[in-house]
């Protein structure tokens, strides 16, 4: 059985740092924290790092996480993990959504890879794994759905080349599996971290020495022979060391991207409307449009990756605290006064930072081995703003109620 952590309020904070305020200031409200991520269910294992959580398209309760050999899809209202896939001796670092049409009804399919070059799909509504193949002759990064294309999948090794793959419908009830390549992207010099697919003719790569894109002159289609994209623009940002470690990578609206560098300090926001010519005619290099910057942990450690809803932007950092934006340059509902204009070099500062609360076990004793937080390797939340999702590189699950 999966273990649930009681959390409560520690009392030496001050009362806008309080988890459960008696206020109404506090933008993050903890729901419940679960240890999923342990094939032995062994409540004092806090050492699994789970990599990926993301919520399932046009839900509002159900996401899916990953880490150790485990994949988890939990339902966020309830705190229950309806169901989970293990694979011995894998190691899983990303997953994705998709969403299909299969004649009369609608269902969903899960995406999933790791250690092995493995893409593991899973039928999310009988969580049967259906089908399976090897992607990458090393670890599989990161793996995404074009956008609109459910049969189209993006995945990301570590050998620095990214696939483009066609694995078809979802047969149903005798679920024939098929795939096939469609395209390659390659020139990449650093391990891939972050896919971001833009106006379905580029596609945008983080890696550990730089953001890099590629520009898809047909789009991403079916074709009867596996293309080739080589020699991708790198993004160039203002006060930053060349060959950044870029660990957050996400779209806020249709002309505004949000890139986090690791060991910066910032959240970079810029237009990549300004940058698609140059994209286009594969120059080596363009200048990310910067119009705002917004300020981050000065930790030094790597792989936190951010997530956006609507206007808002949220990321963690390496002590389990939550950093909560608005894109759009605006104070929250309580306080609708504009902030100052742009300036580069200066960020501004969060709307709210929501601390690490106290975790204890059903005797009420803290856990000591959880008082400083974890590292928060990723974060995700459901586009109605009601619950928000982290997962920790100490087999916790951490789901919050969004008081925005």
């Amino acid at each position: 059985m999966d273990a649930e952590i009681r959390i409560s309020s520690p009392s030496n904070r001050s009362k806008k740092s309080h988890i459960y305020p008696e206020d109404d200031t506090q933008l993050l409200k903890t729901h419940c924290f679960l240890q999923s991520h342990d094939s032995d269910n062994d409540p004092g294992n806090f050492s699994v790092q789970i990599w990926s959580c993301k919520f399932q398209p046009e839900s509002t309760d159900i996401v899916a996480t990953c880490g150790g050999d485990t994949v988890c899809i939990i339902d966020v209202n309830t705190a229950k993990v309806v169901s989970k896939f293990f694979k011995q001796g894998e190691e899983f670092y990303t997953l994705d959504w998709a969403q299909i049409h299969c004649k009369k009804f609608t269902s969903n399919i899960l995406a999933c890879g790791g250690c092995f070059g493995t893409v593991y799909l899973i039928h999310a509504e009988q969580f049967c794994v259906y089908g399976f193949f090897r992607a990458h002759t090393k670890p599989v990064q990161e793996l995404c759905f074009v956008p609109g294309n459910p049969n189209l999948l993006l995945t990301a090794g570590n050998e620095r080349k990214i696939c483009l793959w066609d694995i078809g419908e979802l047969s149903l009830p005798d679920y024939h599996f098929s795939y096939k390549k469609l395209a390659t992207f390659s020139g990449l010099h650093y391990s891939p971290l972050k896919m971001l697919v833009y106006q379905e003719d580029y596609l945008f790569c983080a890696t550990e020495g730089g953001l890099f894109c590629w520009y898809v002159k047909d789009g991403f289609v079916s074709g009867k022979s596996i293309r080739t994209h080589s020699n991708p623009s790198e993004a160039k940002f203002l006060f930053v060391a060349e060959e950044p470690c870029v660990d957050g990578l996400e779209i806020v609206d249709d002309d505004l991207i949000a890139t986090k560098c690791a060991q910066s300090g910032v959240i970079f926001l810029w237009k990549p409307s300004n940058a698609l010519r140059e994209i286009q005619q594969a120059k080596s290099s363009f200048k990310a449009n910067v119009v705002d910057e917004l300020k981050w942990s000065n930790t030094d450690q790597l792989y936190l990756n951010i997530t956006t809803a609507g206007r808002y932007l949220f990321a963690g950092d390496d002590k389990g605290r939550i950093w909560i934006y608005d894109c759009n340059n605006k104070g929250s509902k309580r306080d609708s006064k504009k902030l100052k204009p742009y300036i580069p070099g200066k960020p501004r500062p969060a709307l709210q930072i929501v601390d690490w609360p106290v975790c204890e076990r059903d005797d009420k004793i803290p856990i000591d081995s959880l008082a400083n937080g974890p590292m928060i390797n990723n974060i995700t939340c459901g586009k109605d703003l009601q619950y928000l999702v982290a997962a920790g590189n100490n087999n916790l699950i951490c789901i919050y109620k969004i008081a925005l």
